[in-house]
């Protein structure tokens, strides 16, 4: 499953990675319970990855699988989990050395929901951040820009049906919305919370 900035269709043109949910067969879930099960499904998926891809760089990184092809150094981040009957993945974490909840489904479709009704002023907006962020090398994820992003639209409906000639406001506006942010310390992503 495509999830991340690419599933939610807020990625950038020259997208650098792509972000995937590998399910993983429930028969095999009991034998990665406990605090070393997280780290042991990712270097297994690692070393299947790896016996597949010899010329490849490949690592785990805390929540996924990091495979970098050097023909192109484009980055597929892998993400083993466990699809509950909810529609959820636990997935796992080796700094908390346990499974963790995401929601993907949830976050595409309010991602969709808010796109449609702003006549996919959204994406646009969300797509804009994403390269003001990367021009000015600012250290923020692709989730929480959409979750944001999704904020503003939340809370005024000015942007609901405008054109392009509007996206200068639209983005001041924006920019304004995160300028009168309160400090927190996280987030609720949009859809799954």
């Amino acid at each position: 499953m495509t999830v991340g900035s690419f599933g939610r269709h807020t990625a950038i043109k020259g997208v650098s990675d792509l972000d995937m949910i590998f399910v993983l067969p429930p028969g095999i879930r009991s034998s990665y319970e406990g605090d070393t099960g997280p780290r042991r499904i990712l270097e297994r998926v690692r070393d299947d990855l790896k016996a597949r891809y010899k010329n490849t760089e490949i690592r785990v990184d805390q929540c996924v699988v990091r495979v970098r092809f050097t023909s192109n150094a484009f980055k597929f981040e892998v993400q083993p989990a466990f699809e509950n009957v909810d529609g959820s993945f636990d997935y796992p974490d080796t700094k908390a050395e346990a499974w963790k909840v995401t929601k993907p489904r949830e976050e595409i479709a309010v991602t969709k929901e808010c796109n449609d009704r702003t006549s996919t002023n959204m994406r646009h907006l969300a797509r804009m951040a994403r390269a003001w962020k990367n021009a000015n090398r600012v250290n923020i994820g692709g989730l929480l820009i959409d979750t944001l992003v999704y904020n503003f639209f939340d809370q005024t409906d000015d942007y609901d049906a405008a054109g392009t000639g509007s996206f200068d406001l639209m983005a001041r506006d924006f920019f304004e919305f995160l300028k009168d942010q309160s400090e927190q310390e996280y987030y609720l992503a949009l859809g799954s919370r």
